[in-house]
């Protein structure tokens, strides 16, 4: 009987750090995801901004 308690208790501990780890990697990704968002938005604001600051020494 004793045997038995360990080997779940052993499982149950390998699906909570399985658990852990799978909940961390996701949330990293989803982290990643945000700077990647923010990175594109950042870079088409200043290509924008760049396009205006040039734009008057086009009309002249």
């Amino acid at each position: 009987m004793r045997d038995w308690t360990a080997l779940v208790s052993g499982s149950v501990v390998a699906a909570a750090i399985g658990a852990i780890v799978n909940t961390w990697l996701a949330r990293r990704k989803s982290r990643e995801e945000q700077a990647a968002r923010v990175r594109v938005m950042l870079a088409e604001a200043f290509e924008a901004v760049a396009a205006y600051k040039e734009f008057p020494y086009a009309i002249l």
